[in-house]
């Protein structure tokens, strides 16, 4: 029953949240008033989010699993640790920043404060992950509206340039993740060179492999929407971009109810069966559900203007049911260690998408990318299968 409130809750909280964060983007368009402000406000944000997915390492996927395998005392010592590092990285990344500053900024006032303030970004990453190992529900929850909810407000109350709006989101993040971080995990630092040894042995035996995985991905990193831009013209991006948002919230729940149970496959040898069951009863309902009514009730809120979107709405569920599928078999590699499995994963899914955009897109526009991208998971969820069987059998 715990777990059952718990996915529910957090569901629910990832769902606020979203919508938190569209207000934000309708708020600071309207603030700022000039899309060309806008444009560097994102750009800024777009560029720092990116990169900070780079400066894990492996570290931060590693941490994830230790929390998760190890009893509470040890793990506030893994997190004094990882809170070391991670500091490390931080002035690494605000390094970086400061380096390609003239290539993403306008505006040098406070490119020095922003560096420093926007390693937040890093500090989040790592904290999401520490939260799902330690299984620390109630703190992802409070900690993303929380943050989202400071950021909404601030932005209504004060007036700013796009450079005062960057400060508050990154001192948001970072001063919000470091009381979560302190709060939380009440990390000890005792046993470092012991407890960096033994998060440095997890990195060379697991997190590597999946940092080069997520690597592989990031090199593909929205290449539909590159060539659907080429081939279809920009229009199409929207529609096709709107189509995955709308329905982003059937997925969202398979990565809440991993959220919640990924803990406690740790000591499993196989998903349990439930899991698998609710996960796939869910995405199965809601995305029928999207098929049939879905484009009808998009058309009656967005208008006619966006009747290409509403006509691909089935196309839209299936790739939002295979995006959920492979959430338990993704989760289970992760918390057992097998970081080889979610590399191999990684570049097979990354091929897949390469082949068949280049095949599909030139020929179908936007029909072409929900294709291709329907095609890609496809055979991305029968390797995370194969690889579970291959996996529950040696175990």
């Amino acid at each position: 029953m715990k777990n059952k409130n718990s996915t529910i809750l957090l569901y629910l909280s990832k769902i606020i949240n979203l919508v938190v964060k569209f207000l934000i983007v309708v708020v600071i368009t309207r603030k700022l008033d000039d899309s060309m402000l806008y444009g560097r406000y994102s750009y800024f944000l777009t560029i720092t989010n990116y990169l900070a997915l780079f400066f894990g390492f492996g570290f931060f996927s590693s941490i994830k699993r230790l929390m998760a395998i190890n009893g509470e005392n040890k793990s506030k010592e893994l997190a004094g640790v990882m809170y070391i590092i991670n500091l490390l990285f931080s002035i690494g990344f605000a390094l970086f920043i400061l380096i390609i500053s003239d290539y993403i900024l306008e505006e040098y006032s406070y490119i020095l404060l922003l560096a420093i303030i926007s390693s937040g970004t890093l500090l989040n990453n790592v904290v999401k992950r520490m939260q799902i190992g330690f299984k620390k529900i109630n703190s992802m929850i409070i900690t993303e509206t929380s943050i989202n909810g400071i950021i909404l407000i601030s932005f209504l109350l004060f007036d700013l340039s796009y450079i005062g709006y960057l400060i508050i989101y990154f001192t948001t993040y970072l001063s919000i993740n470091t009381l979560t971080y302190f709060i939380t995990f009440r990390p000890k630092l005792v046993n470092i060179k012991k407890n960096y040894n033994t998060l440095l042995s997890e990195v060379k035996s697991y997190g590597w492999h999946v940092y080069l995985g997520r690597l592989a991905s990031m090199g593909t990193y929205d290449l539909d929407k590159i060539m659907l831009e080429s081939f279809s013209g920009v229009q199409y991006v929207g529609y096709y971009n709107l189509g995955l948002q709308c329905t982003t919230p059937i997925p969202t729940f398979s990565e809440a109810l991993m959220s919640v149970f990924y803990k406690d496959l740790a000591d499993k040898e196989k998903i349990p069966r439930k899991i698998l069951f609710y996960n796939f009863i869910w995405l199965l309902l809601t995305s029928l559900l999207a098929a049939t009514v879905g484009g009808i009730i998009f058309l009656h809120i967005f208008g006619e203007s966006y009747a290409t979107t509403a006509s691909l709405f089935p196309w839209f569920a299936a790739v939002a049911f295979l995006r959920g599928l492979y959430k338990p078999f993704n989760s289970f590699f992760g918390v057992k260690g097998y970081g080889r499995f979610l590399k191999k994963v990684a570049f097979i899914l990354t091929v897949a998408n390469v082949v068949f955009n280049v095949l599909f897109i030139p020929l179908f526009g936007i029909r072409g990318a929900l294709l291709a991208t329907i095609f890609a998971l496809i055979i991305d969820n029968v390797a995370h299968y194969y690889y579970y069987k291959k996996l529950i059998i040696s175990l």
